[in-house]
């Protein structure tokens, strides 16, 4: 009977590990991979605090990778153009979950709640809300970046004049 088991689990995990995604890739990295992947979100989201006319372009291939490379950059390039200037403060941040599809996949979700002050034209508008966000994640040459943000759910609260809305079109970045 002592040999028995083990053949047993050994059949459950292999079956787990063909069947593709499911109880596979939860054991796929390590405490470190894990660690990484949030330290890039960090930072990506103290980049995102910096006022428009002071974040820099190219300091983000650092840990992102196209598309969001090129969706981010775009984005700061409209707003310097048409004059916006914006002030973001990450009020809370919570990793929910952490899945690795590959080795060097990673899919994590947040929870983060942003509060974002937006200038144009001497026009104020404050907005504030907490977001469910998606983070694609890629591993390249030992490095997580992140590949695309998505924006899960979450409606943010603006008041501009006195007055409080949802904004529509207002998401944090």
């Amino acid at each position: 009977m002592p040999r028995r088991l083990p053949r047993v689990l050994a059949v459950l995990l292999l079956g787990g590990l063909l069947a593709g995604p499911g109880v596979a890739h939860i054991f796929a990295q390590s405490d470190a991979d894990q660690a990484a992947v949030t330290a890039v979100i960090q930072r990506s989201n103290t980049a995102q605090t910096l006022p428009y006319d002071q974040r820099d372009p190219a300091s983000f291939a650092e840990y992102l990778l196209d598309p969001e490379l090129t969706r981010q950059r775009d984005e700061i390039d409209q707003a310097r153009g048409a004059g916006v200037e914006s002030t973001n403060e990450l009020l809370s941040f919570e990793v929910t979950g952490v899945p690795f599809p590959a080795a060097d996949r990673a899919m994590a979700t947040t929870n983060e709640t942003w509060r974002i002050s937006i200038r144009r034209s001497g026009e104020t508008l404050n907005c504030e809300g907490t977001a469910n966000e998606q983070y694609a994640l890629r591993n390249v040459d030992g490095r997580w970046a992140i590949e695309q943000m998505t924006l899960l759910g979450g409606t943010p609260t603006c008041q501009s004049a006195g007055t409080s809305q949802p904004a529509a079109d207002s998401t944090p970045s």
